[in-house]
């Protein structure tokens, strides 16, 4: 029995438990997965918190073990618990079992072969259909070669015409809702709206741009043409599915994606216009889909920090102090940049040198002090934290002294008369006396 990040929407878990064990025969396993509690940390970026507090829609969650007491509590005596990232990977069973391989790893394979086996199983568009499909081709488009991923595309595409009159390939997608659809709307809305398009298309023409952009002969222009419709269609999804208080995890993370493809392949087209587009990007949307469209503080600061070191280091400041809203603080670079620790030191020193070069002697300082313990962290992991420590300890150094008063010039010499000759005297020739002047004048 697998229940995929289910129990943490239950009200009641030990009854949720008692009925998957009614269901399972003699030597049976379940596995389940859920949020990891203990994930929850002061430097978990806001997109993990997100996701794993989904407030509204967790009920509960479990640490590895709190898990394994339930579990145990629920009469399975063989029980083993695996952190995954920020997901548990719980194994259940009556009888002594021995995993072949990392649960996370097994967990992924035995989801694909589900998927695989709901595709060929149920009615073509489907919901069912339509959810197993296009779960199958996000999760292919990342890796899958393309001669596996253009069938299951036209599969999925010949289904949403028949069912929906959606011509995927043609990009002959439904008009946006009017604003009016949204007012004074309730529950019912999902229902009476849903039928008339599949509630992931945006997902799914999210993954044909990463497809696209998979391309060895990669096009911008053709992972926009998938991306914004995807991006579009995304976020209206969002709004039919909030009217239902339903929050879906998955679409929020293929708005964030969508977006910031598009802005890569926007710069890459016009690169003279990088600096505008990241700044959009990081202003609020209007209306009050914000928390759901605009990327959170993670993502923003991964895709603006390349751009503000590169202009620090062409030293054009002015230009890479537009983007300091975003990147003014340094703990917060820390803990947004973490998973990149290279960028995120380079990040730091072009802080510095940013708040240096306007003066700003105390921020600065800062700057330098947390590249420099994060150097440190990253002696004999990190090839260049050698150097990069050494110079966030010069420029640490250098932002503690004290500006020094401007040197005072030395008073000019005195000038020495020029001596006359007389006029009987013979006169150099031209040249020496031009030759004479210029000395005198050098002195």
């Amino acid at each position: 029995v697998v229940a995929s990040e289910v129990i943490e929407h239950v009200p009641d878990p030990d009854a949720f438990l008692a009925l998957l064990r009614a269901r399972m025969g003699p030597g049976a396993r379940l596995v389940l997965t859920t949020p990891d509690a203990e994930a929850i940390r002061a430097e978990a970026s806001d997109a993990d918190l997100v996701s794993i507090l989904a407030i509204g829609t967790h009920l509960v969650l479990y640490s590895a073990a709190a898990l394994e007491r339930v579990l145990r509590r629920a009469g399975f005596a063989h029980v083993e618990v695996s952190a995954a990232q920020n997901n548990l990977v719980a194994v259940a069973s009556d009888v002594p079992f021995r995993l072949r391989g990392p649960a996370d790893t097994q967990h992924i394979d035995t989801y694909v072969a589900y998927l695989r086996g709901l595709v060929e199983r149920i009615e073509p568009g489907t919901p069912l259909w339509n959810g197993a499909a296009g779960r199958l081709f996000a999760l292919l488009a990342w890796s899958a070669p393309p001669r596996e991923l253009h069938p299951l595309f036209a599969r999925i595409a010949v289904a949403w015409r028949e069912r929906y009159g959606i011509d995927l390939l043609r990009l002959e997608l439904p008009k946006p809702l009017p604003e009016q659809a949204f007012v004074g709307a309730d529950k019912r809305f999902t229902r009476e709206h849903g039928p008339g398009r599949p509630i992931n298309l945006g997902t799914v023409l999210m993954a044909r741009a990463i497809m696209e952009n998979r391309h060895p002969e990669r096009n911008p222009l053709d992972v926009l043409r998938w991306a914004r419709p995807a991006s579009v269609h995304a976020a209206e999804t969002a709004r039919i599915l909030r009217v239902g208080s339903t929050i879906d995890l998955d679409l929020r993370l293929t708005t964030w994606r969508a977006r910031r493809l598009i802005v890569d392949c926007l710069a890459e087209l016009a690169p003279e216009f990088e600096l505008e587009l990241l700044v959009g990007l990081g202003t609020p949307s209007a209306g009050d889909l914000q928390e759901r469209i605009d990327l959170p503080p993670d993502m923003l600061a991964a895709r603006m920090a390349p751009t503000f070191v590169a202009l620090v280091q062409a030293d054009r400041y002015d230009e890479a102090a537009r983007l300091l809203p975003w990147l003014q603080d340094p703990e917060a670079l820390v803990r947004l940049l973490a998973p990149d620790p290279r960028t995120m030191l380079f990040a730091l020193f072009a802080l510095g040198v940013l708040h240096w070069h306007a003066g700003r002697r105390a921020q600065a300082e800062a700057s330098f002090l947390a590249m420099e313990r994060e150097a440190r962290a990253c002696l004999g992991t990190l090839p260049e934290a050698d150097d990069l420590y050494a110079t966030a300890h010069r420029h640490v150094v250098m932002a503690a002294v004290p500006e020094l008063p401007p040197p005072e010039l030395p008073p000019p010499e005195p000038t020495l008369p020029e001596p006359t000759l007389p006029e009987t005297a013979v006169k150099p020739p031209a040249g020496a006396r031009r030759r004479a002047r210029t000395r005198r004048d050098a002195a």
